[in-house]
């Protein structure tokens, strides 16, 4: 499997985990040890948190559907 491969099947898995969370709810990353929340559509941490998955997609996905907490 490429790096290209990789980040796709990533963006996949959130693009799943958003779809199924509903508002509010939290998500345990557990390989990261990090629980996001839903929020606005996006999941939300601290930049800490977020960036533990930064690496895992592309920068555009990351954009779009990641967000730091307010």
């Amino acid at each position: 499997m490429t790096v290209k491969d990789k980040i796709k099947a990533n963006e996949n898995y959130f693009s799943n985990v958003i779809n199924i969370l509903g508002e509010k709810g939290v998500f345990l990353f557990k390989d990261a040890g990090v629980v996001y929340q839903k929020q606005n559509g996006k999941l939300t941490g601290t930049r800490e948190e977020l960036d533990k998955v930064k690496n895992l997609v592309s920068p555009e996905f990351f954009d779009q559907n990641f967000t730091i907490k307010k």
